[in-house]
């Protein structure tokens, strides 16, 4: 069982950091706004389940993959694969801590702002781009360096899905009990995450990368 805590825990903690990155809110608060907010966020939230699971899948995949391809150990390539995403991870920690000072816009985007009139296939398209990626990486990064079984694997995605979208699946419940004032309160859920948020963000980017440069350099040095 500690072994399994030792994977999930580090993961739930990656899923819950996402919930400060505001783009996501951002563009269902303009779903919920608009005039199919049921169908569009689930399929919103479709599109996001798909590309975790791809990030989740490729990541093992690669990892399986490699070592038989360039002649190396799996723990060598695990090695540098953390290597590169502390590097990733790095860059995106800075490009979010330089966001934090940046005004914030008083509405949505034009871009953003046209999804209250779209059908739920660019809503699903939307949840599939709207995936924080790094993070999500990182977090399968995780599982592959613990050499998790399917099972555990299955398990860590899981927990990943559901601390990643506490925000959203909150934000929907709450327009589904309040339908009337719903969007508005939303709207100031929203400020208040873009105000937040990227400083959150960054701080477990940069703590992510510590981790994962540390662990890779280590383990280059000591196989």
């Amino acid at each position: 069982m500690p072994d399994v805590l030792q994977i999930l825990l580090p993961v739930a903690l990656l899923g819950l950091a996402v919930n400060a990155e505001p783009g996501q809110v951002v563009v269902l608060t303009v779903l919920l706004g608009g005039r199919r907010p049921h169908r569009n966020t689930f399929a919103f939230l479709a599109g996001w389940g798909i590309s975790l699971t791809v990030c989740f899948v490729a990541a093992r995949a690669l990892v399986r993959l490699l070592p038989n391809q360039v002649g190396t150990t799996e723990a060598q390539i695990i090695a540098v694969l953390e290597i590169v995403l502390a590097v990733g991870l790095v860059w995106f920690a800075t490009h979010e801590w330089r966001r934090r000072a940046r005004p914030r816009p008083t509405e949505a985007p034009k871009a953003v702002a046209r999804l209250e009139d779209v059908g739920p296939r660019v809503a699903f398209v939307a949840g599939i781009f709207e995936q924080p990626w790094t993070m999500t990486i990182a977090a399968g990064m995780v599982v592959v360096r613990s050499q998790a079984s399917t099972l555990e694997t299955v398990a860590a995605g899981l927990v990943f899905a559901v601390t990643s979208t506490l925000t959203l699946v909150g934000a929907y419940a709450y327009f589904e009990t309040h339908d009337t004032t719903a969007v508005e309160r939303l709207k100031s859920l929203e400020r208040r995450i873009t105000s937040a948020g990227p400083s959150v963000i960054a701080v477990a980017a940069a703590i992510s990368a510590l981790a994962f440069l540390a662990d890779g350099i280590h383990s280059l040095l000591t196989k």
